[in-house]
């Protein structure tokens, strides 16, 4: 009963870590994108 809960919290636990690294990743993309895209080499 405890590992199972332990389990299921750890689960829970990396897929939240997933889903936030993932969205910090995409987020990155599309920052990098559209700076590209809108002229972000002024920027650089």
């Amino acid at each position: 009963m405890a590992g199972e809960f332990l389990g299921t919290a750890a689960g829970q636990a990396l897929k939240s870590a997933m889903r936030q690294a993932a969205n910090q990743l995409g987020r990155q993309l599309v920052r990098g994108l559209m700076g590209s895209l809108l002229g972000g080499s002024k920027r650089r």
